[in-house]
């Protein structure tokens, strides 16, 4: 079984500190994260990469509307220590489109920083965050998948519900 399943298992079981259903998960549901980058992204930004990831700086304006460097890297391993998810919950007819549209939404905002570990950062590291180096280890992808009767759109009909979540082991460093 793949770490990044065990991973979501685990944390599922966990309702103090999670909210998806236990059921509903199998090895079906695992998407090669790597892979899925590659579909999605443009083929120079992998040229960047190196064996295990890549480096990329996000231009940000403070709150004086100073230009600040945002300084970030994505590894790729599925056997990380993952320490948090990040994820979306869908429900829809079953077409595929709403999961990749998902999918590529939580890559979004790994890539932009818009999700992160609230258990690490404290207040001085969120005023000073572009003195700061973000590491994102991305696992793979895991869906988790429960069909039958949904409300879409105001109607009850079969339909599909999913958890899309990709396990993270975020740290952060001083630059």
């Amino acid at each position: 079984m793949s770490k990044s399943l065990e991973y979501m298992i685990k944390r599922s079981k966990d309702k103090t500190t999670c909210n998806i259903p236990e059921v509903g998960w199998s090895e079906d549901g695992v998407v090669d994260i790597l892979n899925f980058m590659k579909q999605i992204l443009e083929e120079e930004f992998f040229e960047t990469m190196d064996s295990t990831g890549f480096d990329y700086t996000i231009k940000h304006k403070d709150e004086n509307d100073n230009e600040v460097n945002l300084h970030s890297r994505i590894d790729f391993n599925k056997n990380a220590n993952f320490n948090y998810f990040a994820s979306n919950y869908i429900v829809h007819d079953g077409t595929t489109y709403f999961i990749h549209s998902s999918m590529c939404d939580i890559i979004r905002k790994v890539l932009t920083r818009e999700t992160f570990n609230r258990d690490i950062l404290t207040d001085e590291i969120i005023k000073n965050i572009h003195q700061y180096k973000v590491t994102y280890t991305l696992g793979d992808i895991v869906i988790q998948e429960d069909f039958g009767m949904k409300g879409i759109n105001g109607r009850i009909m079969m339909g599909e519900s999913n958890w899309i979540c990709l396990p993270i082991e975020y740290k952060i460093e001083k630059l």
